[in-house]
């Protein structure tokens, strides 16, 4: 291959990547519906949809070593489509099955789609790099995070009035945007440095102290957000259906998402246009803004005006959408700034486990939680993850004050 097909090929591969990236990020329209999906259709509990998350984390810590050994095996690209290929059959699986077995098998998969979907931040990094093009990488990133909060926005919108024209609509759409996900892995493209792949295979990350603080925030606070935002929309829909009929439920239960998704496309199209990345102050007004949520949400549920309850709890709500892409796009681009490009792969999938892990210790305590307390105690615990999430911020904070005054 000459340089110039070599150019254009690499040069495509960036310019699909920010939708690719935005539709694949997760299962859309699972997402906006999976609490409302797994107790209306498939008459799950709350510990029981708890329980789905916490086993498929722990599966995929386990099998993180295999996972590792044959993304190195068949590299990057086929990796990122190996994990679209599972995020497709997760997708089936949760739409079609029945039984909690096998819905708890899709699932797993679709936990562990993401230790191979996400070497695609490798291939952008290594990309950027050949072009000159390094500093892009968290504008790339925060473009990718807009185009998805802009779908899922407009599927907020809609996703309650499907549902209830037929309860399965949502899953058959989630099941074709995971197709389509599949089909733009393939215009994807690799730059190869061929000293730094020979190299790394002899290598291993050396995790630093601020690497390890780095995984340690990102395991824990992002579990913190992403349990915090799953329960807290369990916690308004119960709330919903003690004064509404489960139809009502779902169209305001969508109002809110939607709204959400608005907040969510506002501050990412901010972020885009303003944050580069450099701001490590920025964590501490993710932190503190997380407890005010979490504040926000536990007042709302206690008081007895049903409807300035169900704001208050939105509002808190609206907070786990406003900062998660912004948290998720700054702790990626530090950890990949902290080690050298030879270390990447490994970087992103240490970060990659970490939240599985935060995800499954934090997880397991929840449906610990649930078997003897209510859903508001969940609530409760989560905010006191997120003040200690405080003094690991100090610590990252402080660390990179020193690294720059050397």
């Amino acid at each position: 291959m000459n340089d110039v097909e070599y150019n254009k090929k690499v040069e495509l591969s960036n310019k699909i990547y920010p939708i690719f990236s935005g539709i694949s990020g997760d299962l859309l329209f699972w997402i906006a519906i999976d609490t409302i999906f797994l107790t209306v259709v498939k008459g799950f509990n709350a510990a029981q949809i708890s329980s789905l998350s916490t086993i498929g984390n722990l599966i995929t810590i386990l099998i993180y070593p295999i996972a590792f050994k044959i993304i190195k095996k068949i590299g990057n690209i086929k990796s990122i489509k190996l994990g679209t290929v599972l995020l497709l059959c997760s997708a089936i699986l949760i739409t079609f099955a029945n039984k909690y077995l096998i819905i708890l098998l899709g699932h797993i998969l679709y936990d562990s789609a993401f230790l191979f979907k996400n070497m695609d931040n490798v291939i952008l990094r290594k990309n950027l790099k050949y072009a000159n093009k390094e500093k892009d990488y968290i504008k790339i990133q925060n473009k990718s995070s807009f185009i998805y909060s802009l779908i899922t926005m407009l599927i907020a919108f809609t996703v309650g009035f499907l549902f209830n024209i037929n309860n399965y609509l949502p899953m058959i759409l989630c099941i074709s945007f995971c197709i389509l996900s599949v089909i733009l892995s393939n215009f994807l493209y690799e730059y190869k440095n061929n000293k730094n792949d020979e190299f790394k295979e002899k290598q291993k990350l050396s995790i630093t102290k601020l690497i390890f603080l780095i995984l340690l925030l990102y395991a824990s606070l992002y579990a913190t957000i992403d349990l915090g935002q799953a329960n807290s929309k369990l916690l308004i829909q119960y709330k919903l259906s003690s004064f509404l009929e489960i139809s009502k439920v779902s169209i305001y239960l969508s109002i809110i998402i939607a709204i959400s998704r608005i907040v969510r496309v506002i501050s990412d199209y901010f972020f885009t246009k303003h944050f580069k990345g450099k701001n490590k102050q920025v964590l501490y007004v993710i932190g503190y803004t997380l407890i005010g949520a979490f504040i926000s949400i536990i007042f709302g549920s206690m008081l007895k005006l049903k409807i300035i309850g169900i704001v208050l709890m939105a509002l808190g709500f609206f907070v786990f959408l406003g900062i998660r892409d912004l948290f998720a796009n700054y702790i990626k681009t530090l950890l990949l700034n902290s080690c050298s490009e030879k270390y990447h792969e490994q970087a992103i999938t240490y970060l990659t486990l970490s939240r599985k892990v935060g995800k499954f210790l934090i997880g397991g305590a929840i449906t610990l939680i649930l078997l003897k307390f209510d859903l508001i105690y969940v609530i409760i615990f989560l905010l006191i993850i997120s003040i200690l999430n405080i003094l690991i911020i100090k610590k990252i904070c402080d660390l990179l004050k020193n690294k720059e005054e050397q």
